[in-house]
């Protein structure tokens, strides 16, 4: 169900594969509302980041060192 609901409307990828194998947390249905906030928190500051520069595409530049600053 967690797979079906989360990573069934994601883009084929890499990351979306890597995230779906780490089955860390995801097997645990009382940690659900927890992953999603924590989603819900990297899409805020994906959003906050690309208003200061707008050269930010993708949460991963973020972590592009020359965009530490931001």
């Amino acid at each position: 169900m967690f797979h079906e609901k989360i990573f069934g409307i994601t883009k084929k990828d890499e990351f979306s594969l890597a995230a779906k194998n780490d089955k860390k947390h995801g097997s645990f249905k009382h940690l659900h509302a927890h992953i999603s906030s924590k989603m819900r928190e990297l899409a805020r500051l994906f959003v906050a980041a690309r208003k200061i520069d707008g050269t930010i595409t993708w949460l991963a530049d973020l972590l592009c060192p020359e965009k530490f600053e931001v």
